[in-house]
């Protein structure tokens, strides 16, 4: 029967031991592990029990070992080993050294590879991201835009109102009502009435269309 190696072991009594939970853990379904803290992993845990603060070294370990790393959803690395499962420690002796230099070489070339690839796809989603801003920064100059056309309006519908002949003439009570409501809610079926009567009243030639371009919707496809 093979010997477990100390190291193998010792990373296995580290995960068990409750005080470096915060430092390094399993996943939840308990076939991975994953540092959380790079810099208290070198200083303490590491120091302690590989006689080195060097984390690289440790990943060197990690790969001669068989272990596959990967990145979880928060860009942490995971690693793997089918026979490095919590709760079974009478597997760990299943786990040799099994790459020569050439192969040790070759995974870390790989996973330089893989770093390069993962840093691509975030340049990517950060250009998306920055094209994203760019069109919700025009959406605001558009709804800017409408909404001191319509400040303007109101502020004219407001002079209207002062005006004695139209207040009794064209407004009645109940459209005072309404107009206050308007200036409240911007509900949109008023609105359309008051910029109709204001497109004949007051300014017809006016340069937008407020009822295509209303500030409720957007006018372009927000999805990248």
């Amino acid at each position: 029967m093979q010997k477990t190696s100390k190291f193998i072991l010792d990373l296995y009594n580290i995960l068990e031991c409750e005080d470096f939970i915060p430092i390094i853990n399993w996943t939840d379904c308990c076939k991975m592990f994953y540092i959380s803290d790079n810099q208290k992993f070198q200083d303490i845990v590491m120091k302690q029990y590989f006689k080195t603060s060097n984390i690289q070294s440790f990943y060197r370990q990690l790969r001669i070992y068989g272990f596959k790393i990967k990145r979880n959803s928060n860009f942490q690395k995971e690693f793997h080993h089918k026979y490095f499962v919590k709760g079974q420690q009478q597997n760990l002796s299943k786990i040799q050294k099994g790459k020569s230099s050439t192969e040790e070489k070759y995974g870390e070339i790989y996973n330089v590879n893989q770093i390069i690839k993962e840093n691509q796809d975030l340049k990517q989603q950060l250009n998306q991201m920055i094209l994203f801003q760019k069109k919700i920064m025009k959406q605001f100059e558009i709804h800017q835009t409408i909404q001191k056309a319509i400040v303007n309006k109101m502020i004219k519908l407001t002079n209207l109102l002062n005006n004695e002949r139209i207040h009794h003439t064209i407004l009645n009570e109940k459209k005072i009502e309404n107009f206050v409501n308007l200036i409240d809610g911007f509900q949109p079926e008023l609105l359309v009435l008051i910029i109709r009567f204001l497109l004949k009243r007051i300014d017809p030639k006016t340069p937008i269309n407020e009822i295509q371009y209303s500030p409720t919707p957007f006018p372009f496809n927000t999805q990248i």
